[in-house]
């Protein structure tokens, strides 16, 4: 249980500053040797001030 999300932080600290459609790409792909069944992804980036 500890391992998905642990590798989802590391992959957004490597891309999170990515375009969202390139990050919402490369997320699951990144991830697809710890992935068991089927994943949802939201991603949802707020303008900075």
């Amino acid at each position: 249980m500890d391992e998905g999300p642990a590798c989802l932080v590391g992959q957004l600290r490597r891309i999170g500053r990515e375009p969202l459609d390139r990050m919402c790409d490369e997320v699951p792909a990144g991830m697809s040797g710890s992935m068991d069944d089927d994943v949802a992804l939201l991603a949802v980036r707020l303008p900075s001030h």
